[in-house]
């Protein structure tokens, strides 16, 4: 998980009655720190910069120009791990 400013380390545990059910839990806890600040648009801006090498000009103007003016502002603040199918369809 990383280290303090005093050098320790940052230690994350979880229990439950099943070994399975604990690392149920853990894997929720880990997957909650490391998507908490994750948006749909710090994912979109992501994508149009690294996810597009390779495409025609043309194409990656289009994506740009599509994501700066109907994804981002409709669903740019939004949690990604909470983005739904009938969001992105609506």
């Amino acid at each position: 998980m990383g280290y303090t400013p005093a050098g320790r380390r940052i230690v994350r545990s979880a229990s439950d009655r099943s070994k399975t059910g604990a690392l149920k839990k853990l894997r929720t806890k880990l997957r909650d720190r490391d998507d908490a600040h994750c948006t749909v648009a710090q994912a979109v801006q992501d994508w149009l910069t690294y996810g597009l090498h390779g495409r025609e000009e043309a194409t990656v103007t289009t994506n740009r120009l599509l994501a700066k003016k109907l994804i981002i502002p409709d669903l740019g603040a939004r949690k990604l791990r909470d983005l739904s199918a009938d969001d992105v369809d609506a």
